[in-house]
């Protein structure tokens, strides 16, 4: 996850700072959730994703588990 989101913030050419701004959250709660120390809420995450103009699940959600669903989501999951 951390690498995703950092590698988002990075490609749009944003600090943590900046971003954490946009989203309306102190820049160290955004580094935690950026190191992967703290779970941000849904609220929270749909605001990061929002303002990096990426899918939720492509920031937050682990590629494996992605992975797992893809492959039970023709089993009617």
């Amino acid at each position: 996850m951390r690498h995703a989101l950092r590698r988002a913030r990075q490609e749009a050419k944003l600090t943590q700072a900046e971003l954490a701004s946009m989203v309306g959250i102190d820049r160290s709660t955004y580094a935690h959730i950026e190191l992967g120390d703290r779970d941000p809420s849904f609220d929270v995450a749909c605001r990061i994703a929002v303002c990096l103009g990426k899918p939720v699940e492509n920031l937050f959600v682990p590629i494996s588990v992605r992975k797992q669903h893809n492959k039970s989501s023709t089993s009617g999951c």
